[in-house]
């Protein structure tokens, strides 16, 4: 795959990056900020998630689904790369409870629907 991605980019010399910001014309590799704006911010809205997404939202998302299908909390740290445990589960890491997530999806029909819960 890498050898077809070279073939496409106008960057092929022995010292050219392989994922470069075209924007510089490929003198440095892409920011973190060119990736959400042009990669993951438009996969979100294609998927109708609406608001900023980020790396940060990933990854808090990935410690909260890990937790809650019994992952063990040292492996979701060592992924997540974080020194403390307690950062793990006291800050990514939130609870995914069905009353929450019935709470969470109440919300959303009714921005989404304008009925009000005495409506529906």
């Amino acid at each position: 795959m890498l050898r077809e991605w070279r073939k496409q980019t106008p960057y092929v010399g022995d010292g050219d990056l392989i994922f470069p910001s075209f924007r510089v014309k490929g003198r440095k590799p892409p920011r973190a900020n060119m990736l959400v704006s042009d990669h993951l911010q438009p996969a979100a809205q294609k998927a109708g998630i609406s608001g900023q997404i980020g790396f940060h939202t990933l990854r808090r998302t990935l410690a909260s689904v890990l937790v809650a299908n019994g992952t063990d909390p040292k492996l979701v740290q060592e992924l997540l790369r974080h020194s403390n445990i307690k950062t793990t589960l006291d800050v990514y890491a939130q609870a995914m409870t069905p009353a929450k997530l019935e709470a969470q999806d109440c919300v959303l029909t009714q921005l989404m629907t304008g009925e009000s819960s005495a409506e529906m």
